[in-house]
């Protein structure tokens, strides 16, 4: 439901079989932007927006980069 409500999903943590992933396929699937925030290789809950970067979501380090989309 948030997916179909929103302009974009940001992911900030998300483990590899999670809500937020989810969510962030629903919109995928809609076309809507997907943003993820990358973290550290050694958290669980990183793995899951590495896999959407991976997947071609747009990469967020600063605010700045979800405000210039």
């Amino acid at each position: 439901m948030i997916a179909g409500i929103s302009d974009g999903v940001l992911v900030v943590e998300a483990a590899l079989q999670s809500g937020p992933l989810i969510t962030a396929d629903s919109a995928l699937s809609m076309g809507k932007d997907v943003y993820a925030v990358p973290g550290s290789i050694h958290s669980m809950l990183s793995r899951g927006c590495h896999v959407l970067i991976r997947q071609g979501a747009q990469l967020v380090e600063t605010v700045q980069d979800v405000l210039q989309d």
